[in-house]
Formats: C-alpha cells, sequence, structure tokens
C-alpha cells in the first residue's frame, strides 16, 4: 500500500496523483490519498491491509488441507 498523506493540502502538492498511481501500480501497490487532519479516507489503507492478508491466510490454509498426509 502506499499512502498519499495531506490531501487537504492540495496546492502544495509536488507528486500528481495521477503519476503516483501509476507508480504504485507498477510496483504491485494499492494507492490511497488520505487526509488525517480533515480524517478523509484515513481507513482506506488499513482497510486495504486487512484484507490482502486475510485472502494470503485464507490461500495459506486452503494449500495446509490439501497436503496429502
Amino acid at each position: 500500500v502506499l499512502v498519499g498523506n495531506k490531501s487537504d493540502l492540495s496546492i502544495r502538492r509536488e507528486v500528481q496523483a495521477s503519476v503516483a498511481k501509476e507508480w504504485a501500480q507498477s510496483q504491485g501497490l494499492e494507492y490511497h490519498e488520505t487526509s488525517a487532519k480533515e480524517m478523509d479516507n484515513c481507513d482506506a489503507p488499513l482497510l486495504s491491509l486487512a484484507q490482502a492478508f486475510y485472502s494470503f491466510y485464507q490461500e495459506r490454509r486452503e494449500a495446509i488441507q490439501n497436503l496429502s498426509p
């Protein structure tokens, strides 16, 4: 997950959202913009990580269950 914080300060932006999204995709990451000050979209990166961990857990669990004794 790549998180761009301080989205409430768009006037001071140094990296365009499209550039950040493109780079994140090239690295296999999800991109989220947040504003801690305004509590905007702050839960999205955490939910994204939780979903990724759960998916990984499910895959590993199924792989273990499919092992022959």
